[in-house]
């Protein structure tokens, strides 16, 4: 079926069957078809070849996400009025109405990232996707940049290079540390100002109503408005400690950024609820490295690089010796593995966690104190500098 329909596309088999169509949705509507089938059957050989039993690759399914080109939409911010208020913006789509294909003007809103984008050369426009939502759609336009930056090698050989450590947590969303010539400049916690405590207040709800309903139908999703708030503070916040990540990166030039290299964190014990939050807090966190990476490398090309975690937040960034972690409750000082404030033995260090670790980072990068490879039967022994 995937060759027939290849080759009836190919040498013009669909003409017949689709005369009124407009030329421009053919490939958007076959290709993406195409691209699905040809990656359920290689991921069901790949299957049949593994000898498993559970796992087996699902059917595709349809997509209301068509790319549309030159001759489908039309979209002119130059012949618009984009001022702060009223800011007013048509798009020009060809619909079918049921009895032909015509242009109609649908409103539209745009950021300012959005418009000083459309109008910066150094950025090149692709055709935009039609994203269709249940009571909503956007058209997401790709835009590419060419962006030139040094090697990690060759920056690392400067011996004044600025490298800036970013360890993410949960109530401290980020904190950053600049580092030069082997000493902090710069040290900014950027906090969540509450919003672990909303957040896991809406998720009790959740795990609430969930229990008072019961066994939800298949196919049917609960409490959407509730997900949909969680979702959208969680973008909110990663957006703005990307920006604030960003623009203490723009002050240094040249700079390298840093960043662990975290993958699985799966939360465990405790209530429902509570194994909810923790989810959002690290899917939050995938969020908040994600946008800085873009972001970064997109104003002011800087390039980001992940090292390995290991020990970053049990061993001193002072002396590499292992030490440990302690909280204050009421006075009394409680020794704990997610303590707020880190204590070496060795040479009596004290300092908040996670800027310990923060500074640890830079350690990790430049293959001192604590570091060691991430695959534990790797022999080699380390680089120098």
């Amino acid at each position: 079926m995937l060759r027939w329909t290849q080759g009836s596309y190919v040498h013009g088999g669909f003409h017949a069957l689709s005369l009124s169509f407009p030329f421009p949705l053919h490939k958007p509507s076959l290709e993406p078809a195409l691209g699905k089938a040809r990656s359920y059957l290689s991921n069901l050989a790949n299957w049949n070849t593994s000898g498993k039993k559970k796992g087996r690759p699902g059917s595709p399914g349809a997509s209301n996400h068509p790319t549309l080109y030159d001759e489908a939409f039309c979209l002119d911010l130059d012949a618009t009025d984009l001022r702060d208020s009223p800011r007013t913006c048509f798009a020009r789509l060809k619909v079918y109405t049921g009895t032909g294909w015509e242009w109609h003007n649908y409103p539209v809103k745009l950021s300012r990232y959005f418009q000083a984008r459309w109008r910066d050369p150094a950025w090149e426009h692709q055709s935009p996707k039609l994203i269709l939502r249940q009571k909503s759609a956007a058209l997401h336009f790709p835009q590419v940049k060419h962006v030139e930056a040094k090697r990690v090698k060759e920056r690392k050989e400067d011996p004044h290079l600025v490298t800036i450590g970013v360890d993410l947590n949960v109530k401290n969303l980020a904190v950053v540390t600049v580092r030069q010539d082997e000493r902090i400049i710069e040290t900014v916690f950027l906090t969540d100002h509450g919003l672990d405590q909303a957040r896991y207040r809406h998720l009790k709800k959740i795990a609430r109503k969930q229990w008072q309903t019961g066994k939800a139908i298949k196919g049917e999703h609960s409490n959407q408005q509730l997900w949909r708030h969680v979702r959208q503070t969680n973008e909110d916040a990663a957006h703005k400690v990307a920006h604030q990540i960003v623009e203490i990166c723009a002050h240094y030039p040249g700079c390298i950024l840093l960043f662990e290299r975290l993958r699985k964190i799966r939360p465990t014990g405790g209530s429902k609820s509570r194994r909810m939050n923790r989810r959002q807090a690290n899917q939050l966190r995938g969020k908040i490295n994600q946008y800085t990476k873009d972001k970064a490398y997109a104003s002011c090309s800087t390039v980001t690089v992940e090292v390995n975690p290991h020990g970053t937040s049990q061993y001193c960034s002072r002396c590499g010796a292992k030490g440990e972690r302690f909280s204050y409750r009421g006075g009394k000082r409680i020794v704990e593995k997610w303590g707020k404030l880190f204590f070496c033995p060795s040479c009596h260090y004290e300092a908040n966690a996670d800027h310990n670790a923060s500074k640890n980072m830079h350690h990790s990068f430049y293959h001192k104190l604590h570091w060691e490879w991430r695959d534990k039967r790797r022999a080699d022994p380390a680089p120098s500098g």
